[in-house]
């Protein structure tokens, strides 16, 4: 979450050259997002892809490729998450920062601790283009732009046939993969979005779903952040000054609600997982691909992805789950990562995570202790 450099990227050059691009797409999103706060919206409430029995999902972390990162440069530092991503059914990520939006909007920071993020106007594309097609929008820099940083947002995404998740209407961003319906479902522990400190509604939202669709994912946006912030502590997570709720509360709430899965993001490194109920909560899967203003050195710079085939006829509805490591590089972006770092944080962190639950930490073993090219999967 931090982006102390992402605004240097920004030059008067390229704030002239989007001006007639960025105020077409403004225009776009003011009614895209005024549809939506009256429960209507541009996106297409369901996506299709037509499959029989099974859907694989790729599931990412935080992604901010900044402002002044041109369409070629964006693609090209996406372009190591192609294979893997393509090779699922539909990819979904944490779309940290808006796309576009009045720079009068902008939020006022009053700490060292406070950043704008501002993202490359080429991606939504970009990300559609590897095969994401849906991002959580519940995050703590979704109103950096204010409302006009919403709309333009969800104008983008809507040209790029991706739906959000976690906009203030609280509609499920839905796909259709294999005979199944999939929500997907945005919170975060911020003012602005569906708040995860609010816990009775956000627990409505998960309990309808669970009635209305076949697979629930619950994304969250929590914790603190930074190189130490893998370990969850119990009770209330503070961070700047913030309280960032009680993470361990809400994810279990969550699970007996009704998710069929939960996938954390926001303290940009890995978390460990547990299963409550039978239901995995992966605490965090860190940075994903993040630009100039986030760090990515140490355990900043792991990018796991998770591969989840879902199967219409299992009760539980998940059939496996495996982590592809990836590495962040400052320039080139997340590649493949040989030495399977991401993978071997996560289960370390687990077995830490589930000492005084063997039941869970056995459930983590057997579903993430191999790494994914000895399942006879192909390495990215």
């Amino acid at each position: 979450m931090e982006g102390r450099h992402a605004r240097k990227l920004s030059s008067r050059k390229t704030r002239a050259a989007g001006n007639g691009l960025g105020q077409l797409v403004l225009i776009l999103g003011l009614i895209c997002f005024g549809a939506a706060l009256k429960g209507n919206g541009c996106f297409a409430q369901e996506a299709a892809v037509e499959k029989s029995g099974t859907a694989v999902i790729a599931f990412g972390g935080d992604v901010m490729v900044p402002l002044g990162t041109n369409e070629e440069e964006t693609r090209k530092f996406l372009s190591g998450l192609s294979p893997t991503f393509k090779s699922a059914d539909a990819a979904f990520v944490n779309l940290e920062g808006p796309i576009g939006g009045d720079i009068a909007e902008e939020k006022h920071c009053k700490s060292v601790n406070c950043h704008v993020l501002r993202q490359s106007p080429s991606i939504a594309q970009a990300l559609s283009e590897i095969g994401v097609k849906v991002v959580s929008v519940a995050n703590n820099h979704a109103g950096d732009l204010g409302l006009s940083g919403m709309a333009s947002t969800d104008a983008a995404l809507a040209q790029a046939g991706i739906i959000p998740a976690g906009r203030m209407d609280r509609k499920p961003a839905v796909i259709k993969i294999g005979g199944m319906s999939i929500a997907f479902l945005g919170f975060g522990s911020f003012r602005g979005i569906p708040d995860t400190r609010d816990l009775e509604p956000a627990l409505a939202d998960i309990r309808e779903a669970k009635a209305s669709y076949d697979v629930v994912v619950v994304s969250m946006h929590v914790g603190c952040e930074g190189e130490k912030a893998g370990v969850i502590p119990n009770g209330h997570e503070r961070c700047f000054g913030d309280d960032r709720g009680d993470t361990k509360r809400f994810a279990r709430a969550a699970a007996r609600a009704g998710a069929t899965i939960i996938v954390g993001h926001g303290p940009h490194v890995p978390r460990g997982v547990e299963f409550q109920n039978g239901v995995p909560i992966f605490y965090s899967l860190g940075n994903l691909a993040t630009g100039a203003g986030i760090r990515v050195e140490g355990k900043e710079a792991l990018a796991p992805v998770l591969i989840v085939t879902f199967h219409k006829k299992r009760s539980a509805k998940i059939e496996s789950m495996r982590i592809v490591s990836f590495k962040q590089d400052r320039e080139a972006g997340p590649l493949p990562d040989p030495d399977d770092a991401a993978r071997k944080e996560i289960l370390a962190l687990s077995k830490a995570l589930n000492k005084n639950s063997p039941t869970s930490a056995r459930q983590v073993d057997r579903a993430l202790g191999t790494p994914a090219n000895e399942n006879g999967d192909d390495q990215p």
